[in-house]
């Protein structure tokens, strides 16, 4: 599954055989719901879809296309966010 941490990064390409290159470089890009499974079960390495399941878990992760390709229709949104974005850069 998606791993952005460097160090997790690091743990399991070192794992990886050597035999199957550079695979363990997908791993941040990997997108939620995908993995890569190698092992002596599967004969070529494979990035794969993991069927969601049914009830989905309540987690707080932002499904971002959708929420970015929302129109903005109040004002007050966007000067809070710049407000708070200079904030935090001084």
């Amino acid at each position: 599954m998606r791993l952005t941490n460097s160090d997790d990064q690091n743990v399991i390409k070192k794992l990886l055989p050597d035999s199957i290159g550079n695979f363990g470089d997908i791993l941040p890009i990997l997108d939620v719901g995908e993995a890569l499974v190698v092992g002596d079960a599967c004969l070529l390495p494979s990035r794969i879809i993991i069927k969601r399941p049914n009830p989905e878990p309540n987690s707080s992760t932002v499904r971002f296309w959708d929420e970015w390709s929302k129109e903005i229709t109040d004002e007050k949104v966007v000067s809070y966010a710049v407000e708070s974005m200079i904030k935090q850069s001084k």
